[in-house]
């Protein structure tokens, strides 16, 4: 990809994930993503990917955004009552 087109799309995620619904969207995929912990016990590689795949999504929109990782700690404790 040519750096005018990584620029443009940059700018579009950070025109979609920097507005206010874009903010609340991208939370509720960190929550979603994170909500679920991968069962050593009895690994489902399908499970397993399935987690990568959704981290890697939400890795990339952090890349585009220039932004670090948030702690996905705090997203996960509501999840534990």
């Amino acid at each position: 990809m040519k750096d005018i087109e990584m620029k443009e799309l940059r700018q579009v995620y950070k025109h979609i994930f920097e507005s206010e619904a874009g903010k609340r969207l991208y939370w509720d995929l960190q929550r979603i993503a994170n909500q679920n912990k991968i069962n050593s016990d009895s690994p489902d590689p399908y499970a397993c990917v399935y987690k990568v795949a959704q981290q890697a999504l939400l890795k990339r929109i952090d890349n585009m955004l220039e932004r670090e990782r948030p702690n996905t700690q705090k997203l996960t404790e509501g999840n534990r009552k």
